[in-house]
């Protein structure tokens, strides 16, 4: 082959090479300007994370990887880890982006996990967007009873002043403990057939501040539960004894009321 061919198809050769070169350095530099496509698997992941963050620039950033999910159906777990950490400008997003405010996830519903994560301000944001305490599943119970297991008497206020049922009855197997069941068993209640009252749920702790409270908010201490017991009973049953002096002053309370 001449000297003049191998030349020429040296230079070629070496035009290829570096006009590869020059274009994959450009590629290199232009990559980090490309906006970055990710599958919608990593976005959730990313919306889950920036749920619990409160600082300002999360809701934007979370407006910003809702817009870009390829599947748009609301999940509702986002709306309970927003509504878990009280993030109010998270939850707001998510409402504006289709989400539920009643939606229920492992059988609870936003307003319910904020009351028991004592997220006082999420409670209302949330009722102020039209949650409903009705609104749960079969057999859970309301956020009343939740503030009640909590001690939490602030909690028990804001739901009592937000509209909360103070009568909605529950099976008495929640949260019953081992003592508690046996005790009652022995005293000749069905508990797997029983209802309460939140005033019975009470008087059962001998929380005698929240037995108070519901009684001055307006709770029936007449109320009866599925087998015919009222919070007084429930109170004596158990030796509830603070409990037991203001139930069996009742009648007066509602008078002071």
């Amino acid at each position: 082959m001449p000297q003049r061919t191998l030349s020429w198809i040296a230079s070629i050769v070496v035009l290829i090479l570096v006009g590869t070169a020059s274009l994959f350095a450009y590629d290199r530099m232009l990559q980090p300007l490309r906006p970055t496509v990710e599958d919608d698997q990593t976005l959730r992941n990313r919306i889950g994370e920036l749920c619990w963050r409160t600082e300002p620039a999360a809701a934007a950033q979370v407006e910003q990887a809702l817009s870009q999910l390829r599947d748009r159906t609301p999940r509702e777990d986002f709306v309970a880890m927003a509504a878990d950490a009280g993030n109010l400008p998270v939850l707001d997003v998510l409402l504006r982006n289709g989400y539920s405010v009643d939606g229920i996830y492992r059988d609870q519903t936003p307003v319910f996990r904020a009351a028991t994560a004592r997220q006082e301000r999420a409670v209302r944001y949330l009722v102020g967007r039209g949650a409903t305490f009705a609104k749960r599943p079969r057999r859970a119970e309301s956020p009343l009873y939740a503030a009640i297991y909590a001690n939490d008497i602030r909690m028990v206020l804001t739901l009592v002043e937000l509209g909360v049922s103070l009568d909605d009855p529950i099976s008495l197997m929640n949260h019953l403990r081992t003592s508690e069941y046996q005790a009652l068993e022995a005293a000749g209640i069905r508990c797997r057939t029983e209802t309460i009252t939140p005033l019975m749920c009470a008087a059962r702790f001998d929380r005698s501040e929240l037995v108070l409270c519901l009684l001055y908010r307006g709770a029936n201490p007449n109320a009866r539960s599925a087998q015919g017991r009222t919070a007084l009973e429930y109170a004596r049953l158990l030796g509830s004894k603070r409990s037991q002096k203001l139930l069996a002053n009742a009648t007066l309370l509602n008078e002071i009321r």
